[in-house]
């Protein structure tokens, strides 16, 4: 078998970079899964459209196509019940038989799937779209879904090649596949982007779940050769669509496996190399969320997007002690440092940093002024709510910042103000712990907070 680009250079870097490498570009990809219920069930859940727990779920797929002679009507519906068992198998085949080309035009076939209620494309937004050039405009900037074609692949050996689509427009930033349920083996989703790669497995006896991919336009996927059965697919063009007012994000329903982070993580806790005494591995947030807000502060980790979303969301589902904190920088300040070395090495302080315990409001106090004989770091000590951690291993640089603290200017008049970025914190056990053995295992993690603090 041959190596890829991305075997290769994992082989040169160790677990801590190859993390680093991921977690410094944007997401060029994102999947997810929908059950599918009963429609006597999905009708009486149909306000809110979430079961009890929250997740996200479908209704059955109806598909209508018109035969060549446009006087008939078929329809399916998936997933194919053990009641209509022959008659479903039998429509399968029919609609394989009319798409001789591989697939319809939307002009050809209808459905009543629909992307926007089942948060899909809520999550995408969230995913790519800040990694686009529409980044800039992302508050003025909505995803607009337009179906492109359905495709049907048979096994054994029905397949896709490798190929790159073309953007139909400015707009069109990326593109959403909808893998219907429907029992077929193999037919890898394979989606690629310089040397890394992400591997969607869809193949499912049962057939009970509404599974998906989306990627951005310009890059190189192809489906790897069906087994056995078939794989019916919807195609969407997304496109980036400025909007005149705000819309809802809802609970972010990424699958984390799906994502190549996630392949990373794992091998990296699978390594004796990364972090083995364990510890905290924090990464900066990339983008700005108003988070010093009252109205915003609740919205975290779920309004998480591109490369936080993904990273949150990964350790999150592993189990992993995993939080958004605000940092402060510039703290402890160069006076307060001058004043404890009389005292205490300097290196007690070397590699602190200044985590808030929460996220909260920017506090304001009128500690400080002309007479007071403190220093900026004390003040924050006492009255801003964190607490000062060592040892953290950071994954990147600090991200956008937002005022975080205000007090009187010590020993002079006027104010100092402090700014903080946030930061998603997450404790690793240590290699040889339950926690970590558990992970290797293919279970989850379940791991407290590890805290050195000074």
């Amino acid at each position: 078998m041959p190596v890829t680009a991305e075997q290769s250079t994992s082989k040169r870097l160790g677990p801590m970079d190859q993390l680093i490498n991921v977690v410094s570009s944007q997401p060029f990809c994102c999947g997810g899964s929908v059950p599918v219920i009963d429609s006597n069930e999905y009708l009486a859940q149909r306000f809110g459209n979430l079961e009890s727990n929250g997740k996200v779920t479908s209704p059955p797929v109806v598909i209508r196509w018109d035969l060549a002679s446009g006087k008939t009507t078929r329809r399916l519906t998936l997933p194919p019940t053990s009641v209509n068992g022959l008659h479903d198998a039998g429509e399968i085949q029919g609609l394989l038989k009319h798409c001789k080309q591989g697939g319809l035009s939307t002009d050809q076939f209808s459905t009543n799937f629909d992307p926007y209620s089942i948060c899909i494309i809520d999550t995408i937004a969230q995913i790519l779209l800040p990694g686009t050039a529409h980044s800039s405009l992302e508050d003025t900037i909505g995803v607009v879904a337009k179906i492109h074609k359905l495709n049907i692949y048979a096994g054994p050996s029905g397949r896709l090649r490798a190929h790159v689509n073309i953007p139909r427009s400015s707009e069109h930033f990326a593109t959403l596949v909808i893998c219907l349920p429907c029992p077929f083996e193999g037919g890898h989703f394979r989606v690629v982007h310089q040397g890394q790669e992400a591997i969607y497995n869809w193949g499912q006896e049962n057939a009970d779940t509404i599974q998906w991919a989306a990627f951005l336009s310009d890059y190189e996927h192809q489906v790897l050769s069906l087994n056995a059965g078939c794989r019916i697919t919807l195609i969407y063009n997304l496109l980036a669509i400025e909007r005149d007012n705000g819309f809802v994000r809802q609970r972010l329903d990424v699958n984390p496996e799906q994502c190549v982070l996630h392949r990373k993580v794992m091998d990296a806790l699978k390594s004796p190399e990364f972090m083995p005494k364990g510890g905290t591995l924090a990464l900066y947030c990339q983008h700005s969320y108003h988070r010093t807000r009252d109205s915003c502060q609740k919205t975290l980790p779920y309004a998480l997007k591109g490369i936080d979303a993904i990273f949150w969301s990964v350790f999150d589902h592993l189990e992993l002690d995993v939080d958004v904190r605000p940092v402060m920088e510039g703290i402890p300040d160069d006076e307060y440092l001058r004043r404890v070395e009389r005292h205490d090495p300097i290196t007690q302080f070397e590699g602190t940093k200044c985590i808030g315990k929460e996220l909260h409001g920017v506090i304001f106090s009128d500690s400080g002024g002309v007479n007071y004989d403190g220093t900026a770091t004390s003040i924050i000590k006492e009255e801003w709510k964190s607490k000062w951690r060592k040892h953290v291993i950071w994954l990147n640089e600090p991200g956008p910042r937002e005022l975080a603290f205000v007090h009187l200017a010590c020993g002079t008049t006027g104010l100092t103000r402090h700014y903080s970025s946030a930061a998603i914190i997450v404790e690793i056990p240590e290699f040889v712990s339950g926690p970590r053995q558990r992970l290797m295992h293919g279970e989850l993690a379940s791991v407290q907070a590890y805290d050195e603090e000074i």
